[in-house]
């Protein structure tokens, strides 16, 4: 009697889909492993981590190579933009080359997936949670930029398209903290929203890009060094400057701020002019109004007063 006609159907596609759970975690252990013996990928690597990530949405092969090459090469801070597959494969290859991780995730569910998966193979990675907020003509993530600190590599892979402004917000809110010749991988740059944040990019002198892969396109863009590299710190800064503009409280005019302060300076000046004004004329030290004879602590004529006591003596 075949097996499929005595179990029933629902407990059949319910062992099919833990044998696949089950090989997908064998295929994922086994690409984490081989990365952290080969920190710059290989294509077998890439394809067993795809293979077996399991939740949906993942980075092709080719954007996996380009992100593990400039990875292996940066021994500071790295900013990701967007959690997912690319957060385990950063840090994995942060315990050779000791870059600390920053990544960015204003999605709660994609932040437990990404947090599971660091716990599971022990790797470390400093996942945010990090709501989107408005910030004039677009959204997005609610970082300040002395936060954080200053990146030499930047994945871009959030926040989705679908939010205003998709993935410009980068640098108009953290080009001051992305070093002169920072390297930008933005993901899905075959798409019309990326396309357009780079297009923005270059036309405020933000960056030099060029479009790569063939499966799906990516962008390694590249943040000016010298005087050029001022523009991202320029227009990053005007639009922070703007910000607190819009969130400090009205200053109160000059002259009407603190009065007290001014009253308490002139009684304190006054105070000073008496005390010495008194000592002056304890110790005779004031002249007489109508001469010049010092008088002592008693309000006589000193002198007066030494020549009796000669004469007595």
């Amino acid at each position: 009697m075949p097996l499929k006609s005595v179990v029933p159907l629902p407990a059949r596609a319910y062992l099919r889909e833990r044998q696949r759970g089950w090989h997908r975690s064998l295929l994922l252990r086994r690409g984490i492993r081989m990365l952290k013996r080969q920190p710059r990928g290989s294509a077998r690597v890439w394809r067993d981590l795809i293979d077996g990530w399991g939740h949906g949405w993942s980075a092709e092969a080719e954007y996996l190579d380009a992100l593990a090459a400039a990875a292996s090469a940066e021994h500071g801070p790295i900013l990701e933009c967007g959690s997912g597959l690319t957060t385990l494969v950063l840090a994995t290859i942060a315990q050779r080359t000791g870059s600390p991780i920053w990544t960015l995730e204003h999605d709660p569910d994609w932040l437990r997936v990404a947090e599971r998966g660091l716990r599971r193979f022990g790797l470390d990675a400093n996942v945010r949670l990090t709501p989107l907020r408005d910030y004039g003509d677009f959204d997005w993530y609610d970082v300040a930029p002395t936060d954080v600190p200053t990146f030499g590599l930047v994945i871009c892979d959030g926040p989705p398209n679908w939010t205003r402004g998709g993935r410009y917000g980068l640098l108009p809110v953290l080009g001051e903290r992305l070093a002169p010749g920072c390297t930008i991988l933005l993901e899905d740059a075959g798409r019309p929203g990326e396309r357009e944040t780079l297009r923005r990019w270059q036309s405020e002198g933000m960056i030099g890009y060029e479009i790569r892969g063939e499966e799906r396109r990516f962008a390694l863009a590249r943040v000016p060094t010298a005087a050029r590299g001022r523009n991202v710190r320029a227009v990053a800064g005007s639009r922070a400057q703007s910000d607190r503009r819009l969130n400090r409280p009205e200053r109160r005019p000059r002259a009407d701020r603190q009065p007290h302060r001014r009253a308490s300076r002139k009684y304190a000046a006054a105070a000073v002019l008496a005390a010495g004004a008194i000592l002056f004329s304890i110790f005779g030290l004031l002249p007489e109004a109508l001469g010049d004879r010092p008088y002592n602590a008693f309000g006589k004529d000193s002198r007066a007063h030494h020549g009796a006591a000669a004469k007595r003596s």
